[in-house]
């Protein structure tokens, strides 16, 4: 019987101990473990509460890297103080997200967003324009960013920058550098920047 891959989301909760500092050396820990099974496609974020951690693996490399993480947490001194995993369904996720950000966008900017279809916004603060977008042409390439993109980044980033990088300007240039790397223009650009994370 084939061990078949699906995705699984690891919840990673802080500890009172918990700092950038550590939560970057979460980062290459993970990548680290990741590396050791062979990941490719994963994604990993700061909440609130916790680090999420989702990937896309089999059974026994899903008990094979709860198992190396229980050990990260052991060993962080405090930073980090326990471990939940449960599935992820990666576009069911972005559809829910896409349309909660229409809601979102509806409530606080007042776009002409029609409810439960996918949307686009241009233009700048005050003189934003939303249009209708495919949904599932969306769905698609949300879900892509997620689980393909921006591992990818993440990978690199970490086992390239010995440390956080804080500098904001040097942030925004990595933003910068990223979206021309892909053709989006300075005018694309500016109006990306302004549209706030809803």
């Amino acid at each position: 019987m084939q061990d078949a891959a699906e995705w699984s989301e690891f919840r990673i909760w802080y500890g009172e101990k918990c700092t950038r500092e550590t939560l970057y050396d979460l980062r290459k820990s993970i990548i680290d473990i990741l590396d050791q099974q062979d990941v490719v496609d994963f994604l990993v974020l700061n909440e609130p509460e916790f680090v999420i951690l989702r990937i896309n693996v089999g059974q026994v490399a899903k008990r094979q890297i709860e198992h190396s993480l229980v050990d990260v947490i052991a060993q962080s001194r405090g930073a980090f103080e326990r471990l939940e995993v449960e599935s992820w369904k990666p576009e069911e996720d972005a559809r829910g997200r896409i349309l909660s950000a229409g809601q979102r966008a509806r409530e606080k900017f007042g776009l002409n967003i029609v409810e439960g279809k996918g949307w686009k916004v241009s233009g700048l603060p005050g003189e934003w324009i939303a249009d209708e977008d495919d949904i599932d042409m969306k769905v698609k390439e949300f879900s892509t960013f997620m689980t393909r993109v921006v591992g990818d980044f993440t990978r690199s980033y970490v086992r390239h920058m010995p440390r956080q990088i804080e500098d904001r300007w040097l942030l925004s240039l990595l933003v910068h550098l990223l979206l021309n790397s892909i053709s989006v223009d300075q005018r694309q650009e500016t109006e990306v920047r302004y549209f706030p994370y809803i």
